[in-house]
Order: C-alpha cells, then structure tokens, then sequence
C-alpha cells in the first residue's frame, strides 16, 4: 500500500511537486502513532522527525531538502525546503484515526478528500473530486513515465 498526498508551496509559488508518496508500512505507522503519543504524554503541540515521504513529484519537479515528519495529537504532514529556494512546502493533513481505519480497511469508507485507487490512498486538503482526480492523475502520470525511461 502506498500513500499519497497532494503537496502545496507554503508561499505564491508555482515551482512545487504536486504530490508526496511513502509506503505505508508497519514501521512508518508505527513511527507515526508512537510520535502521536509523544504529543499527547508531553502535552505537545506536535513533533517532528528528520525522514521524509519516499518520493516529492509531479508538477515543477524541484530538489528538497530538509524533509520532516510532523506529527500533531490528531494529524500529520511532510514538510520540505525546495534547493535555493525561500519558501517550504508541504502536504495535506492526513487524520490519524482515519488513516489507521483507512488502511485497516481499505474496501471502508474515506471522507471527501481521500479515496483509494489501484492500492494506493490518495489524500488531498480539498474535499473536490477535481483535486482527487488532479492528484491521481499526477501521480499515475509521472509513475507511467518513469516506468517507460526505464
């Protein structure tokens, strides 16, 4: 399973990825709900990890440095530093309760704003389905292309 998010400049900037993707494996969720309780014990507004998504891409393909996992009592994102640029970005919010039911059962249910294609959850900030099929469709395209240089 594979999960990808829509990824936005932090700043008025069209030089950005359209989207982040990471494998969704029991490490990465467990890294995930272990900094979660973090937050909570410590009564913390969030933490983060120096690890990013596995792959930044589509639209302006940019060099980023600086990835980073932020995890908050109730969500988590991917932070980047774009090379020689003055701005970040960053993905959608992905809820943690609804993630963890989200890959428990990936046949379920998704709020507006996720849905599940060819194994892989698509998240978006936007609820509208032109932002989901604008992301699957990144997304799809830039993995065909790279498939074909190969």
């Amino acid at each position: 399973m594979k999960l990808v998010l829509s990824a936005m400049a932090c700043a008025d900037s069209d030089y950005h990825p359209d989207w982040a993707a990471i494998e969704i494996t029991s490490e990465f969720v467990s890294r995930v709900t272990r900094m979660r309780s973090i937050c909570a014990k410590e009564n913390l507004a969030g933490v983060f990890d120096a690890c990013g998504p596995d792959e930044w891409g589509g639209g302006d393909e940019c060099i980023v440095q600086a990835d980073r996992l932020i995890v908050q009592k109730d969500c988590f994102c991917f932070h980047a530093h774009p090379c020689y640029a003055d701005y970040d970005i960053e993905t959608a919010d992905v809820d943690i309760e609804t993630f963890l039911a989200a890959i428990a059962d990936p046949e379920g249910q998704v709020p507006e704003g996720w849905a599940w294609h060819e194994g892989r959850l698509y998240v978006t900030n936007d609820a509208s389905n032109a932002s989901l099929a604008y992301l699957t469709e990144s997304f799809e395209e830039t993995q065909a292309e790279s498939a074909g240089a190969s």
